[in-house]
């Protein structure tokens, strides 16, 4: 006997009454291919109707619309069909856009003012699979992505985009989420790759190869920024920003943050930046089971903190100075800093002081738990201190000074020595391990100009050729033992 199950018909026309009781109306799906043109499905989409007529071009528009573009498809913006600049109608509504590996680009057209998409404040955009490239935009603009509403970003790119001044890929004033994608290859002269100002999380995504010559070369956050599983690699600010109204702004190749941020399993390499290489913090920071690694600064450092930063359970390593005379990789803190269960590991400053960490005269720096080595300067190579400095159950060791120069900059006494640490601040040292560290000069552990506090600590095969204190070599500081 034949038997028929009748429950999926039953279930649909209850979803079907349960639409018509509530009102709610389907969504369309918008086939974008044809006579069908991404322009008018867009229009279709914000205003739920029909705007290219019946018989021609795309169904109309019906709720939260999904936009299907043609697999691997290129879609070609030539023409501003809103505002000033935008190739496509401002986003308006609840819309996705299936993209299926295709491209919208914008042909490059010297002095051609064009971005692609605008989301306004009532906007809520999805992008999935979904290339966009090709968008210039002039002074104080966005080459590509401006959202004032909200947006998500699956597996997609915003690549190869440019302004003259202002932001060429991404300018987020409202919530944005990328998950697997990717931010490459836009350049500028004066700007950022990503500008946010309010809330952006990247998860599992690539901020890369982006880069400008008086700016920040890949990201700028004054809102709140999450990464997950994320990379900032290979950006570049390759000068330093003297013609910003005519004193020093720019000049940061990873990330410059004066907001709040937060990267978790998250990799910042081969940056380069003519004052500083990996991060910029004056707002508050934290890494979390994070890399930052083969960095290059031309002028000062990878890492340079003037707010709040806290490192927990990351590696900074590989970082180096490269060209001029003050460049390095090391961290530089002149505000508040805690490293914990982290590695500060053969970074280099070749002619400055501070070869891993470079606390300032206004730093206060926390050290538990930790691995300052194989780091290299002229001295201090493991650690100047300026500041105040905390080192708890930490090993500082391998540290090797070069040579005697000159910091040009520098606003004290000339130093001599400290392969491990140069001190001229307050330096307190619990269950510390100094060990393998050498200078030419004088201290091979510790030259200490300053206050010097060591409680249950070792001091082991440290060396100085020249001037002696192969373990401490004490000037005018103060040291207790």
């Amino acid at each position: 006997m034949m038997t028929t199950n009748t429950f999926p018909f039953r279930r649909r026309a209850l979803v079907l009454a349960l639409m018509l009781a509530s009102g709610a109306a389907p969504a369309a799906i918008i086939d974008v291919s044809g006579d069908c043109t991404l322009v008018a499905a867009i229009n279709n989409a914000n205003t739920d109707t029909d705007t290219d007529g019946a018989a021609f071009g795309c169904s109309a528009g019906s709720h939260d619309d999904h936009l299907s573009l043609t697999s691997n498809g290129l879609y070609t913006l030539t023409e501003v069909v809103q505002g000033n600049e935008d190739g496509l109608p401002w986003i308006t509504s609840t819309i996705t856009i299936n993209g299926h590996g295709a491209t919208i680009e914008h042909p490059f057209v010297p002095y051609d003012t064009f971005r692609l998409l605008y989301v306004t404040a009532t906007g809520n955009l999805t992008l999935n699979s979904l290339t966009l490239t090709g968008g210039y935009m002039g002074y104080v603009s966005n080459g590509s992505i401006l959202n004032n509403g909200n947006m998500i970003l699956n597996q997609s790119s915003i690549s190869n985009n440019s302004v003259w001044t202002g932001v060429s890929g991404l300018t987020n004033n409202g919530n944005m989420i990328l998950n697997h994608s990717r931010v490459s290859g836009n350049s500028s002269r004066q700007a950022v790759s990503i500008a946010n100002t309010s809330n952006i999380t990247l998860n599992h995504s690539t901020v890369s190869g982006n880069s400008t010559r008086f700016g920040i070369g890949g990201v700028s956050n004054t809102g709140t920024m999450t990464l997950n599983d994320s990379s900032v690699s290979h950006n570049t600010s390759i000068y330093s920003g003297y013609r910003c109204g005519g004193h020093a702004c720019g000049g940061e190749g990873g990330i410059s943050n004066s907001g709040t941020m937060t990267l978790s399993h998250s990799t910042i390499s081969n940056n380069t930046g003519y004052y500083v290489s990996a991060i910029s913090n004056g707002g508050s920071i934290t890494l979390t089971n994070s890399t930052v690694l083969n960095n290059g600064s031309f002028h000062s450092s990878a890492i340079a903190n003037s707010g709040s930063m806290t490192v927990i359970a990351s590696d900074i390593s590989g970082n180096g100075g490269t060209y001029n005379y003050r460049g390095g990789g090391r961290i530089v803190n002149s505000g508040t800093m805690t490293i914990r269960n982290s590695t500060v590991s053969k970074n280099t400053a070749p002619s400055s002081y501070g070869g891993g960490i470079r606390n300032e005269i206004n730093g206060m720096l926390l050290l538990i738990n930790s691995i300052v080595s194989g780091n290299q300067a002229v001295g201090g190579a493991g650690i100047f201190n300026l500041g105040t400095m905390n080192l708890t159950n930490s090993l500082v060791s391998g540290n090797k000074d070069s040579q005697l120069k000159t910091d040009y900059f520098a606003p004290y006494d000339v130093p001599v020595g400290g392969g491990g640490i140069y001190n001229k601040g307050s330096m307190t040292f619990v269950n510390t391990t100094l060990s393998g560290n050498s200078s030419t000069e004088q201290g091979g552990a510790i030259a200490n100009r300053g206050s010097l506090v060591l409680s249950h600590s070792t001091l082991s095969g440290n060396r100085a050729v020249a001037g002696g204190g192969g373990g401490i070599k004490n000037y005018a500081g103060r040291g207790e033992a």
